[in-house]
């Protein structure tokens, strides 16, 4: 089956919300070579577990709406897109207020935002249904 270009970068971008869920676990190195401290580890993105959650269900909806295609697929890119970029807004309110509704920090307010807007994009973009391989 072929897939559009719009659908192959929901698929992405829902994959991209399933990794950076999962680099939770990943400990990365933080020191410099030469430095007296002690050697620290930290995650790329601060994630708490709601945080998790959100991007592994809202990256498995995009996924799923970038294999269906069609105008189905392009509703729960949507409906991913808005479910990450308002949760991004969530924590911009609640970085503001300095309260802890769902204990995410700027970073992840950032990655949510970023991909829900991306996914916003993706799915909104009028486009004709040719396949891939027609477009060339």
């Amino acid at each position: 089956m072929t897939r559009s270009r719009f659908d192959a970068a929901a698929i992405a971008l829902g994959a991209g919300a399933i990794v950076a869920a999962l680099l939770r676990f990943v400990p990365l190195r933080s020191d410099t070579l030469g430095a007296d401290a002690p050697v620290s580890y930290s995650t790329p993105a601060f994630l708490s577990v709601p945080m998790m959650v959100i991007l592994l269900v809202l990256g498995g909806v995009a996924v799923a709406g970038g294999l269906l295609g069609k105008a189905m697929g392009r509703l729960l890119a949507v409906l991913a897109g808005l479910g990450l970029a308002a949760v991004a807004v969530l924590l911009l309110v609640q970085n503001i207020a300095e309260v802890q509704w769902l204990n995410g920090s700027r970073s992840a307010m950032a990655l949510l935002g970023g991909l829900g807007l991306g996914l916003l994009a993706v799915g909104l973009t009028p486009r004709d249904e040719r396949p891939i391989e027609e477009e060339r």
